[in-house]
């Protein structure tokens, strides 16, 4: 059913006509001045809708286009709009090179399907600031996504979206024009051939020459339409990529693209069509198919000025009575490209009273201003508050003085309040209310809203209420104002508190509301338990109520004292617990007794009414201790002896007898500890025992880097100990020393070692021998008398070998090695070749050299193993072969040979690869063979290189020559490459003055600008200059159709730069 619907809307099944409801595009912006515009944007649609088999029903959600803007244009403006289907609620976060986008207006087109009705809409973001910041870069929009919802536009096969940057700059080498922005949404057809008038107007036109107009458009196609056009002031628009009966083919004048589908972004020129003093022009859209158009911009020749009025400041009217005013106004012409004449009418209304009219005393520039001041009266007609209006330009309503760009923006507009007597009502921040006695505010002099006068009474009175009367001085245009004040009587506050307490009592918290419902704070904040002071009750300001103090006597706390032991032994007598301390304080105890088997506390409490404090004895009742010590029982003979502590290691002090150990025999010793302690009585018995030799069975002569054993820590007779050096040095003689370990009554010994050097073997042995000669045979005694045996035990003649010589044990000597190099005949290998014509005919000859001049040598010379009569180190050859000399030396040195392969080289061919034409950058690529297969090229006559490409700047006939290196063989030709000129110059410089193509060929080249007009014609070797009609012509892209080889045709543009 999808493929029967499309069928249908493609070649129509019936003529039906359906409502529609649309936005007329009307002017958004208008640039008066050196403008010019260009408009760049991308279509989401991936292929033309309109087309059999019908395409995927889907768009893409990015695209890209760049701006290329010249370094002396200035962005001026920029404004993107996006389009497509659906109310504009979709897309969600649009994105342009990353920024999130959203609209600053939508418009939206409903039309009426043959099924349903279905919207459209086209959105607008200004975004100056943005490509002003950004320049000239590629602008890519993303999230542009309407595929959820294109199923429902899929049938009718009208489905779209895309987008545009319109960009305005400033460019001082253009002439003055008027660049206005038309936007809306408006579409034509619907299944019958409608017709569709926009009318774009506020044009002023002082020149038509180069006049233009572009659009935006959608759902074209260059498949299908139907009684399609688009007419100018009743007259058919066209251009070459445009033609009259199917402008909306998916085209873009700008980049000269026919595959934009579903969008069109062209340009006309309208320069015929429009009249001196027009302003206002009519587009009339014809199509018997849905085409939609979204904006519109036009640049027409205009010079006028723009005049503007701004009220800056009326002072005045906050005088009292005062009907007289100043103002002060700017006049400016800023959005113009003509200055503003002199004697400029300004009048000023009171809502719609004529006040006064003056006129400017001098012209004003472009983008200039003028700050003016005028004084005016108000008529007393005119009511208190009105509208005073400034208008400029206008003498009477609607009607101008000066022709202007913009006749909409002449006027400002400012409410305007005049204050009579009576309207101003003093205001005073006052408090009103007092306490009695209480401080009370000046009354002042100034109101908060700076009314001077003055009161009566004057001055507030603390004692009773009263009312305050203020009158404002004259002149003030303000009212009397009156104070009424209330005075209320003091109260005093009552508590219900305790004043008496003995020192470290728990005091209770000072209330912040009195028994009598009066709040407050304290001061101190809470009543101290260590002093006797006074607290001062504040009430909370506006409760007219006053102090209270509180008077409170804190009785100092005594402690009971007492002459009492309070330590003992344990299971010594205690005395008894008094009840009335040595300083009077009667009380009790607890516990009662002192317990004289373990530590207790014994607390003293007062008996009540004395503030005193309890008393705490704490006893320690010690247990009987033994006496402990960290002393040595067994000590060696004439061995170093401790001294007998005094104290024990557990704090027990005391004496010895006797007093000092004897290192000569064995004893008793007893420690009596110092009375008090509570300690027992200690008897040391002290051993003394005979000093041993340790004893060793232990090598003490050794060779260097011989293997050494490890040092015994224990002795033959089982003592233990360390070794300093613990281990023998095998570099060098030394002395060890064995101390046996604490404890064994044993002495140091000491072993002395010998280690004696080594000696290196040495030989008078030749390690070099040709292959096959006669050998020595190996000693097996050094020439330093060393003795030993070799492994290999001979040389071996052939080959090359290591030989090592093995001292005999005993000797102190080290390993030698002998490395013979066996010298085997050279062979040294070489191909050379020779050149030969077709017939095979030798054309040089060639010099085999050995490199072995002199008398050295003897000389053998083969050819292809046949003996040569040649007995030199060198040969000369001019036939291929294979050739081998022998060179035998006279005296010294080995038997070398050299073989020479000698060919002949294949003649030089040469294939070529050309670009195709009109290829930017266009190259030559040589593909050659045969010769030694190194060449060298040289192209248009230039001198021979090494790389076979060459990159051709113009096009012509290019001569190129290819030789082999070694100067055999050269080939050449000449090929036709076909090449224009990107851009030219015509500034008079004699440098790309003029444009055009050369060749020898028969060529015919015709000449377009951007709108299809035909500039020029060239034949062979003519050539351009820029102009029409003896007119120099703009900097700008212009197209061009070149007629070459057998009817062949190629469309490009290129520059024209001034």
């Amino acid at each position: 059913m999808k493929y029967l619907v499309a069928f249908c809307i493609l070649f129509s099944c019936g003529n039906i006509i359906h409502a529609q409801n649309d936005v007329p595009l009307t002017l958004y912006q208008q640039f008066n001045g050196k403008y010019g515009y260009t408009i760049i944007g991308n279509t989401q649609n991936e292929f033309d809708n309109y087309q059999l088999p019908p395409p995927p029903c889907q768009m893409i959600t990015q695209s890209s286009a760049g701006l290329n803007l010249n370094v002396d244009q200035t962005i001026e403006g920029a404004y993107l709009y996006w389009a497509g289907i659906g109310d504009g609620s979709l897309p969600v976060n649009l994105q342009l090179n990353g920024n999130i986008i959203t609209p600053d207006l939508t418009f939206i087109s409903d039309i009426n399907s043959p099924f349903e009705a279905v919207p459209y809409f086209s959105s607008f973001k200004n975004i100056t600031s943005f490509v002003q910041q950004e320049g000239n870069i590629n602008y890519t929009v993303s999230n542009l996504n309407l595929n959820s919802i294109i199923d429902l536009y899929c049938s009718n096969a009208i489905y779209f979206s895309g987008w545009t940057i319109i960009v305005v700059y400033e460019d001082f080498s253009l002439p003055s024009t008027q660049t206005n922005i038309y936007h809306g949404l408006k579409f034509v057809g619907l299944n019958t051939t409608v017709s569709v008038d926009i009318l774009i107007n506020n044009l002023n036109i002082i020149d038509p020459q180069g006049a233009s107009m572009s659009y935006v458009g959608y759902n074209g196609s260059p498949n299908i339409f139907l009684d399609e056009s688009i007419l100018f002031n009743g007259n058919t628009l066209s251009n070459a990529l445009n033609p009259p009966d199917n402008p909306f083919n998916g085209s873009n004048s700008f980049t000269g693209s026919t595959t934009n589908w579903n969008q069109d972004i062209d340009t006309f020129d309208i320069s015929s069509y429009i009249n001196v003093d027009d302003t206002q022009a009519n587009i009339k859209m014809n199509s018997f198919y849905i085409r939609f158009i979204s904006s519109i911009v036009t640049s027409i020749r205009s010079e006028l000025p723009d005049a503007t009025a701004l009220l800056t400041q009326v002072t005045g009217q906050e005088l009292c009575d005062n009907r007289d005013l100043v103002v002060d106004y700017t006049i400016a012409n800023t959005n113009s490209n003509a200055s503003l004449p002199a004697n400029v009418p300004i009048s000023f209304y009171a809502d719609n009273t004529l006040l006064q009219t003056v006129t400017t005393a001098t012209p004003i520039a472009i983008g200039g201003s003028l700050d003016l001041q005028s004084t005016l009266s108000i008529p007393l007609t005119v009511p208190n508050t009105f509208t005073l209006k400034i208008v400029v330009d206008n003498t009477i309503a609607n009607v101008s003085s000066v022709a202007e760009s913009n006749e909409s923006n002449n006027e400002d507009l400012q409410t305007i309040t005049l204050v009579s007597d009576g309207d101003i009502t003093p205001i005073f921040t006052l408090q009103d209310t007092f306490c009695e006695d209480g401080t009370v505010a000046s009354l002042p002099a100034v109101s908060d809203n700076g009314i001077s006068g003055s009161w009566s009474p004057s001055v507030i009175n603390n004692q009773t209420d009263g009312s305050y009367v203020f009158t404002p001085n004259a002149a003030q245009c303000a009212s009397p104002f009156t104070l009424d004040v209330t005075i209320s009587p003091n109260a005093s506050p009552i508590f219900n508190l305790q004043d008496t307490f003995c020192q470290g009592d728990t005091v209770p918290n000072l209330p912040l509301i009195s028994a009598n419902a009066i709040s407050g704070t304290w001061s101190p904040s809470g009543i101290d338990n260590q002093m006797s002071a006074s607290y001062m009750f504040t009430p909370t300001t506006g409760q007219c109520a006053i102090a209270f103090t509180l008077d409170v006597m804190v009785s100092p706390t005594v402690t009971p004292s007492f002459a009492l032991q309070d330590t003992f032994c344990q299971d010594e007598p205690v005395p008894n617990l008094p009840s009335v301390s040595n300083n009077g304080i009667a009380g009790s105890w607890l516990p009662t007794v002192i317990d004289n088997q373990t530590d207790g506390s014994y607390v003293f409490t007062p008996s009540t009414g004395q503030c005193a404090s309890a008393f705490t004895l704490d006893v320690t009742v010690s247990p009987t201790v033994t006496p402990k010590f960290s002393l040595p029982t067994v000590l060696c003979q004439n061995a170093e002896v401790p001294n007998l502590p005094t104290s024990s290691d557990n704090a027990i002090s005391g004496s010895w007898s006797p007093n000092v150990i004897t290192n000569q025999g064995s004893g008793t010793y007893v420690f009596t500890p110092s009375d008090g302690q509570c300690a027992l009585a200690f008897t040391l018995e002290v051993t003394i025992s005979p000093n041993v030799t340790p004893s060793f069975t232990i090598q003490d002569t050794f060779c260097r880097d011989e293997s050494v054993p490890s040092l015994p820590t224990s002795s033959n007779n089982s003592i233990l100990g360390s070794w300093s050096p613990s281990s023998i040095d095998n570099q060098a003689s030394g002395s060890y020393l064995f101390t046996p370990n604490s404890g064994q009554c044993a002495l140091p010994f000491t072993l002395d070692v010998m280690v004696s050097p080594n000696v290196i073997p040495v030989f008078s042995i030749e390690n070099t021998y040709c292959q096959d000669a006669t050998v020595p045979n190996l000693p097996t005694s050094s020439n330093n008398a060393i003795l030993g045996s070799w492994s290999p035990i001979s040389i071996d003649n052939q080959t090359d070998g290591t030989y090592v010589f093995t001292p005999s044990d005993g000797q102190c000597a080290l390993p030698f090695t002998l490395d013979v190099t066996i010298a085997l005949p050279t062979l040294t290998i070489e191909n050379v070749s020779i050149c030969e014509d077709e017939d095979g005919n030798s054309l040089s000859s060639i010099l085999l050299d050995t490199g072995l001049g002199g008398f050295n040598f003897t000389f053998a010379w083969f050819e292809n193993n046949i003996p040569i009569a040649n007995t030199l180190s060198s040969l000369t050859v001019s036939t291929p072969g294979g050739y081998e000399v022998i060179a035998t030396p006279v005296s010294l040195g080995c038997e070398q040979q050299f073989q020479f392969l000698v060919t002949a080289l294949q003649p030089l061919t040469a294939d070529y690869i050309v670009s195709d034409d009109f290829e930017a950058n266009q190259t030559i690529a040589v593909e050659a063979s045969g010769g030694s297969g190194s060449y060298l090229y040289s192209f248009e006559g230039l001198p021979f290189q090494q790389s076979p490409v060459y990159t051709v700047l113009d096009g012509g006939a290019v001569s190129v020559i290819v030789k082999d290196v070694n100067g055999c063989y050269e080939t050449s030709t000449t090929l036709t490459l076909w090449q224009y000129p990107r851009f030219f110059t015509p500034n008079g410089d004699t440098y790309n003055d003029t444009w055009g193509i050369k060749t020898q060929q028969q060529i015919r080249i015709e000449i377009f600008d951007r709108y299809g007009k035909l500039l020029k014609t060239l034949l062979t070797n003519d050539r351009w200059d820029g102009t029409y009609n003896s007119q120099s012509l703009p900097a700008n892209d212009y197209w061009f159709v070149l007629h070459y080889k057998q009817n062949r045709t190629f469309k490009s543009h290129f520059t024209l730069k001034r």
